[in-house]
């Protein structure tokens, strides 16, 4: 077989290409659709960032449709389950990890709307109670929707995946609440009374009420912390 000049000169061409290629470490081309999937604990991450996100958004479309920016709403929202003694303004900063003036910025929009009242806390008289009015409560509900379609896409799952499903995820949240996180909800997970019994199990014990608790009964936002003696978490 007779192997003429060019050609011996693009195989040695090819050749060297291919040596510096790699001597370099520069990855080689996967072809389209080979790729090595990202973990699935990387996937889950991102799986709930979107679901975040997906939430985040509807809130946002559900407050623009009452004149509302996505922090007003989230403000009366919260506002709203403190119905009994109300909530004042620097306990709402202190829940939502935000800044005093930005709380009352806002705050100071939600009464000029008529959605929230401020009464002098009748134990301290320096201090103002927050409420929402009957209009208030309203929009509170409509805007409380915004997780409406996430729900009822769960409450379509059989009990129990539901039921394993909570479970995964309180787990998740009890990681990160041993790190220092600690969630905007009053949230069993984050209560200094939470005992953790059997994670695959999914079961747990509450110290302050002295009784079990399971993925059915565990609380996302429990204002019992508030009532129960015993120095609270920070």
């Amino acid at each position: 077989m007779v192997i003429d000049a060019e050609s011996m000169g693009a195989v040695a061409s090819s050749e060297r290409e291919r040596h510096f290629t790699e001597s370099e470490g520069e990855p080689m081309p996967v072809p389209f659709g080979q790729e090595a999937p990202p973990a699935v604990s990387e996937r889950v991450v991102r799986t709930l960032a979107l679901v975040g996100e997906s939430l985040h958004s509807s809130l946002a479309s559900l407050a623009d449709r009452e004149h509302l920016t996505p922090l007003q709403a989230s403000l009366l929202i919260r506002i709203r389950s403190y119905a009994d003694n109300g909530i004042s303004a620097a306990e709402l900063a202190r829940a939502l990890r935000l800044t005093p003036p930005t709380v009352g910025e806002s705050v100071r929009a939600l009464v000029d709307k008529g959605l929230v009242t401020r009464q002098r806390d009748p134990q301290d008289h320096r201090v103002y109670r927050l409420q929402c009015t009957s209009m208030g409560h309203t929009v509170a509900e409509r805007v409380g929707d915004y997780a409406g379609h996430i729900e009822r896409l769960v409450s379509s799952m059989t009990g129990a995946q539901q039921r394993e499903l909570m479970g995964d995820l309180v787990q998740v949240l009890h990681g990160e609440v041993d790190k220092g996180y600690r969630p905007l909800l009053e949230t069993c997970v984050s209560c200094r009374f939470f005992k953790p019994v059997s994670w695959d199990r999914h079961q747990y014990y509450c110290l302050g009420l002295e009784r079990p608790i399971d993925p059915e009964t565990i609380r996302t936002d429990c204002n019992l912390q508030r009532k129960l003696p015993g120095p609270m978490n920070t």
